[in-house]
């Protein structure tokens, strides 16, 4: 029968085994069992006396197939590489040569002329007439009727600002100006009652006299028609707790109002509306807003590390809620009282005119924003566009505007 080895193999394991006389050894080193390398000795009368291999020609062996192994590895790596530079190169030549046509958005001009979108500033919370000591504040804030006064200057010139200056497209023809309640001090706590600078009734009197010149700004500067939306707030209530019955009739909220509109008697181009209900519904465009001053939204305190923002979110949705159940779609619900200025998806919660005070200092613990009112614009077709806070602080009443 035929050997499977060939002659050179047989020759190879033979002389190796003269070399070293183990049969196990050459059976490792030549891959062939121990028993056929056995056979082929006792044909060829081979009798070697079994050696230990030479230790320094085995390590020697042992180094050499580990070189080898690893130089086969690398070659078959690079091999590796080089065909996928080739298959890229190949993808690349064949994507670049048969690229097709480039497409391009083309922007397409309307016909006819744009409507003009409209202004509107949003304004509560001054309460004027309360004091706010800069030493008891550590230099954060300060406030004063002194100071009420030229923060309100700063909101109206503001707001000129951007409806003129910083304004782009057709200009409006209508502006309005909402007012959110809580627009002076009222004395409502002991506390306010003790320190406040001013009486209630001279409160009204002098914010009166602030507003109307502020208006009057407006017009002139704009050259638009006012339209003013009032309602009352928990700060001008002239009971000492807060009433559900006759809101309106007993708040100087709404007496500060009506003043305000006998002032413009006879003038076309300022139109106010002051709902005894202390919620002003009306549209923009097509799109129905909900002016109210945030103190009767059925949600109150908070939720931890969010703060007022949830009582101020689920107050909001149960509004639109109540709303729907009567037929009447409101888009964006718009409230103050809570002295935080937030865009939200149910509408915007304003900020404050007097800032960061002893209370949300001392009692609330809250981190202090700087005193900002709301303006923003509404488009005919998208709604709200631009939502800007107007910051109506200066440095020398406190370090929280350096």
């Amino acid at each position: 029968m035929k050997s499977k080895y060939t002659e050179k193999q047989i020759e190879n394991a033979l002389a190796l085994y003269k070399e070293t006389g183990n049969f196990t050894f050459v059976s490792k080193e030549t891959g062939i069992p121990r028993s056929t390398i056995r056979d082929w000795c006792r044909l060829k009368d081979i009798h070697v006396e079994k050696k230990i291999p030479d230790s320094e020609l085995a390590r020697k062996r042992v180094k050499l197939q580990d070189e080898n192994a690893r130089l086969i590895r690398e070659n078959r790596s690079l091999l590796r590489q080089l065909n996928e530079k080739a298959f890229l190169d190949d993808f690349i030549n064949d994507s670049f040569a048969k690229k097709p046509p480039a497409k391009t958005f083309k922007f397409k001009h309307e016909g006819g002329i744009s409507a003009p979108e409209i202004p509107v500033l949003f304004h509560s919370d001054t309460q004027y007439g309360e004091v706010i000591n800069l030493e008891d504040m550590d230099g954060l804030n300060s406030f004063d009727a002194n100071i009420c006064e030229k923060r309100m200057q700063r909101m109206f010139q503001k707001s000129i600002e951007f409806t003129t200056e910083h304004w782009a497209g057709p200009k409006p023809d209508t502006f309005f100006y909402l007012r959110g309640g809580d627009h002076i001090s009222g004395g409502i706590h002991d506390e306010l009652a003790e320190t406040d600078e001013k009486t209630s009734i001279e409160s009204i009197l002098e914010m009166a006299a602030i507003e109307k010149r502020g208006i009057d700004l407006i017009q002139q500067e704009t050259g638009c028609k006012v339209i003013v939306y009032s309602v009352a707030g928990n700060h001008g209530r002239t009971t000492r707790r807060p009433r559900t019955k006759r809101y309106s009739a007993l708040n100087y909220d709404y007496l500060l109002a009506k003043m305000l509109e006998n002032q413009f008697i006879g003038n076309k181009n300022v139109i106010f509306h002051t709902p005894q209900s202390g919620d002003a519904y009306f549209n923009i465009f097509d799109f129905w807003f909900l002016l109210t001053h945030g103190d009767r939204i059925g949600a109150r305190g908070g939720m931890g590390f969010l703060g007022p923002a949830a009582p101020i979110i689920r107050g909001m949705k149960k509004v639109i809620e109540e709303f729907s159940s009567q037929h009447r779609y409101v888009y964006k619900v718009l409230l103050g009282h809570f002295h935080t200025a937030l865009d939200l998806e149910y509408g915007l919660a304003n900020g404050c005119v007097p800032g960061p005070s002893e209370y949300s200092r001392s009692i609330m613990r809250a981190k202090p924003h700087p005193p900002s009112q709301w303006y923003f614009k509404v488009h005919p077709r998208h709604g709200i566009t631009t939502t800007s806070k107007l910051y109506l602080g200066s440095p020398e009443e406190g370090r929280l505007y350096e």
